[in-house]
């Protein structure tokens, strides 16, 4: 019986080789689509010109005292380009959040503003991976949805 499955076994072997092989050829294919719209990386002094640049183009809550300098970073590091803008609008979104929270009672006119100014986030570059993870998140739950109501 042995010598029977004997052939066999190394066109086991030989077919199980050409399968590994093709998975690993379509992840590399797959993970190169993924990069193509990648941003490339660069040196500290272009990512803080890039965040001064960003830090003068959004609007602050009133008495906010903006940074001269991107801080707590390695100046000697490698960044990917737009990090200098992600770190301006996590501040923005940070400072309009401390606002809303610090005037929402005693102040509801400038809580209101603050909350206008949050519903630009939405638009920012940093925000828009977020808003493509919850539009399929709600597609998909739309689907189950409408599923659910099919079999009812």
């Amino acid at each position: 019986m042995r010598k029977i499955f004997k052939p066999f076994k190394s066109s086991k072997v030989l077919v199980t080789g050409m399968i590994v092989s093709l998975c690993f050829a379509f992840v590399g294919c797959s993970k190169a689509e993924q990069n193509k719209g990648s941003r490339s990386f660069t040196d500290f002094t272009h990512i803080e010109e890039e965040y001064l640049a960003t830090l003068k183009s959004l609007d602050f809550p009133e008495g906010t005292v903006l940074p001269e300098r991107l801080e707590g970073e390695d100046s000697e590091a490698y960044f990917q380009e737009g990090y200098g803008e992600t770190r301006d609008c996590n501040l923005w979104e940070y400072l309009w959040m401390q606002e809303w929270l610090d005037t929402y009672i005693t102040e509801p006119e400038r809580a209101e503003r603050a909350l206008k100014e949050l519903e630009k986030a939405f638009n920012m570059a940093y925000m828009l991976n977020k808003n493509r993870i919850v539009a399929e998140k709600e597609q998909c739950y739309n689907t189950k949805k409408q599923g659910q109501m099919s079999i009812a």
